[in-house]
């Protein structure tokens, strides 16, 4: 966690650092203003896919953490001991939104707190992807991706075939870990027009 507020410091430095030269009675005075820095910190610590901070576990916090090989926690006394141990927590989550377009039907797939860099596999149930299949993998995000979703993904597959009565969709994920999450929605789009 150190190295990355370090890091997080060291680059809002680098990027927001203003220097501001005033001139007052012949002396020239440089001010140093720091823009943004604050949503700098903040956004390296939130953004984190784990952590090791015991305090995560107060609170029934334990419920939604898991070890790095996704084991889930018995306890508040099983979650703190791990940390304290040295053990990373994850808190995987996954976000869905349904999308209804006229010739098909999209789930959009958010997903984060999972291993950097690493394979997932995505199940459906309740419903297919365009190919009939129930799986698909993806990597997970690191500093370097596009979505900027550190330890996880943002997909939008088409589903098959177009569902115009409700279902329910279920996804999970897993990670080569073993790192863990679901959800679900109710899908329903409304037929095409005649």
């Amino acid at each position: 966690m150190e190295i990355r507020l370090a890091a997080a410091y060291d680059r809002a430095i680098r990027d927001t650092t203003l220097v501001v030269a005033e001139k007052r009675g012949g002396t020239l005075k440089r001010i140093l203003i720091l823009v943004g820095l604050a949503t700098a910190l903040v956004a390296g610590v939130t953004t984190s896919a784990s952590a090791s901070d015991p305090n995560l576990c107060a609170n029934g916090g334990w419920q939604s953490l898991q070890t790095d090989r996704g084991h889930e926690f018995r306890s508040e006394n099983a979650c703190v001991s791990y940390a304290i141990h040295g053990g990373t927590l994850f808190r995987p989550v996954v976000d869905l939104i349904p999308r209804c377009f006229t010739f098909s039907t999209e789930l959009e797939i958010t997903a984060s707190g999972f291993h950097q860099h690493s394979v997932v596999v995505v199940t459906i149930r309740g419903a297919t992807f365009l190919d009939g299949s129930t799986h698909r993998t993806f990597v997970t995000g690191t500093d370097e991706t596009s979505v900027g979703i550190l330890g996880g993904i943002k997909v939008q597959p088409i589903l098959a075939p177009p569902l115009f009565s409700t279902s329910l969709v279920t996804i999970t994920i897993r990670d080569e870990q073993g790192v863990h999450a679901e959800a679900s929605t109710l899908m329903w789009c409304a037929p095409p027009p005649p």
